[in-house]
């Protein structure tokens, strides 16, 4: 992500072909971390059993960034050259996004046991 925080497009890693890419691209990498730090909070044990109203508000900010990141990510892949490359980037968005909205959707009908499931795969 470092390479990303100066927005300078020189710095990608990528090869940049417009300012709307470097846009998406940069937006889809800080939702992804943001997904990253909160969903790896949400595992820990002191925040999710000790503070029981915390859980649910980061968990929030899990999912919002996981489709905003998701979604950006179907958009980065038509700017994948390689076919391959582009086929598996989109398998990795759609996998995110679905299994992230299953273990929303679980958490929202109450089923706990599977929404832990769903949202350890997500």
């Amino acid at each position: 992500m470092i390479p990303y925080l100066t927005l300078n497009p020189a710095n990608s890693r990528v090869d940049i072909t417009s300012t709307t890419q470097y846009s998406i691209l940069v937006a889809h990498i800080g939702c992804a971390f943001i997904a990253l730090i909160t969903g790896f909070l949400q595992f820990m044990d002191r925040i999710r059993l000790k503070n029981p109203k915390v859980h649910p508000f980061v968990g929030r900010i899990y999912v919002v960034s996981v489709f905003i990141s998701g979604i950006l990510a179907l958009a980065v892949v038509f700017y994948i050259e390689n076919f391959t490359k582009a086929t598996a980037f989109l398998t990795l968005a759609i996998l995110w996004l679905f299994t992230c909205w299953k273990g929303y959707r679980t958490a929202v009908k109450g089923h706990f046991n599977a929404h832990r499931i769903w949202m350890m795969r997500s």
